[in-house]
């Protein structure tokens, strides 16, 4: 990771003078509450971002349950953390590449599917294969959760304001990203591993529902763009 940070220094913006470079503390909290207030689409957006860490709080727990409820080895283990790590790698590119042609939000409706699918499988299966397909989908899920997420976060507002987008965007998630946790080891202590898995299903189930009206909305503003009559 630390290599990875020469090759972002040696990264250079186009020249251009920033537009906003000395707006007051009051105009940016101004400018928050208009983006609030006015881009219903953005709330709609931060609101499944949101949703949809709540519902990642089965991943991190899914090598304690095989571990304490499967039974499964500390080497087994290993091999199914490789295969989520092999899974978020090849997902990536893919995921880029298919953001790239037919829209981010469709990338973000698919992830919700692909969570909601680990999570209902992880709530009802108890066989150490299953768990195999498990940890992967698990791993494709958290691409869409993180990068994608921040890739849709640049499509809201001017050049002008997407600082403060963004800036939004990272900080209205962060009480349900800290929460997520805790609530799933409350969760587990409570019910059971298997019920708080089956909560995060139902988690992405909403999420998925948000996220299609979201990228349908988006696909019904691109078409009477570029179908005016």
């Amino acid at each position: 990771m630390a290599i990875s940070y020469f090759f972002l220094a040696s990264t250079r913006e186009v020249e251009h003078v920033p537009s906003r470079a000395n707006a007051s503390r009051q105009q940016v909290w101004e400018d928050v509450k208009g983006i609030l207030r006015s881009d219903g689409p953005f709330r709609r957006f931060v609101l499944i971002r949101a949703i949809f860490q709540l519902g990642m709080m089965a991943f991190s727990f899914y090598a304690v349950y095989a571990v304490g409820e499967l039974g499964a080895s500390e080497g087994l283990v290993g091999w199914l953390t490789g295969i989520l790590i092999f899974a978020d790698m090849a997902a990536n590119p893919v995921l880029g590449a298919l953001g790239d042609r037919r829209g981010h939000r469709l990338v973000l409706f698919v992830g919700a599917l692909v969570a909601l699918l680990s999570t209902a499988l992880a709530g009802w299966l108890t066989t150490i294969p299953a768990w195999f397909v498990i940890f992967a989908l698990a791993g494709i899920a958290t691409v869409v959760g993180w990068t994608t997420t921040m890739v849709i976060s640049l499509e809201f507002g001017t050049p002008a304001e997407q600082a403060t987008y963004i800036g939004l965007s990272n900080t209205i998630i962060a009480p349900a990203t800290l929460a997520a946790p805790f609530l799933a080891g409350w969760m587990v202590e409570s019910f059971g591993y298997q019920t708080m898995f089956r909560t995060s299903a139902g988690i992405f189930i909403l999420t998925a529902l948000l996220a299609l009206n979201l990228y349908r909305e988006s696909s019904a503003v691109n078409n009477s763009l570029t179908n005016p009559g």
